[in-house]
């Protein structure tokens, strides 16, 4: 009976997969060649995801985008987000300290190939970044605006503010503030984008949080972060 029902979901799976890229399409998201997803995995819309790249338990924010190559796991993206090719995130650790071997055997209740020993974890193998309003938990928090070069590491437990930067070939392993520039490894600040004061009117803005005709509508005034500041320096948040 078994049997049965497994080769029934493998003949499924590929017409679930076809169909869950044509409600995608329909959002206006677009796949190339070779692009893998599970069923955890969210696009909010208008998404672009590069050749080869591997998601599994992923929420992609309005517009967002990714190369070719990038392997991720368990990771919140924001709205226009720019994710350059190779971008890899770094999910769980190993004891280094007090524990006499590094091997998930000795504190996993759930190691590689299984046979555990345990029932409970003896050691915190993820750390996790954000817990949203359903109790889900994601262990790396890419926000809104943020541009990631090429061959990027985020290891688990990560935030990355709006606006950020991050440099390729960069390793993150702490979090990143808001409109900062980051590069090396680790990954160390070189500079802030915009003054204080200007990065505290996008944070209050929150421009990417607006529907897509106001962005759309406005799209000639982000060319000047003075202009765009001074402009908008009532504006309070809408969701149209």
């Amino acid at each position: 009976m078994w049997k049965i029902i497994n080769v029934f979901k493998r003949n499924l799976k590929p017409i679930f997969v076809f169909l869950k890229k044509h409600q995608l399409k329909l959002k206006g998201c677009k796949f190339e060649k070779n692009v893998q997803f599970d069923n955890l995995s969210k696009f909010e819309g208008m998404n672009f995801i590069s050749t080869g790249t591997f998601l599994r338990d992923v929420t992609v924010g309005l517009y967002s985008y990714m190369g070719y190559g990038c392997y991720l796991t368990g990771a919140k993206i924001g709205r226009y987000t720019s994710i350059g090719p190779g971008m890899k995130t770094a999910i769980g650790s190993h004891p280094t300290k007090k524990f006499v071997s590094t091997h998930p055997l000795f504190f996993s209740a759930t190691p590689p190939g299984g046979n555990s020993v345990f029932v409970n974890e003896k050691f915190e193998e993820i750390k996790f970044a954000y817990v949203d309003d359903k109790g889900k938990k994601f262990p790396i928090i890419i926000g809104n605006d943020v541009w990631i070069g090429a061959n990027v590491t985020i290891v688990d437990g990560v935030r990355i503010g709006d606006g950020a930067i991050i440099g390729a070939n960069t390793l993150v392993l702490h979090n990143v503030e808001p409109y900062s520039v980051v590069v090396g490894v680790p990954a160390r600040i070189v500079r802030k984008r915009f003054t204080d004061e200007q990065i505290a009117c996008l944070l209050r803005i929150k421009w990417w949080e607006k529907g897509e005709t106001w962005v759309r509508e406005n799209a000639g005034h982000f060319d000047d972060i003075e202009q765009f500041c001074e402009l908008f320096k009532s504006e309070k948040r809408e969701y149209v």
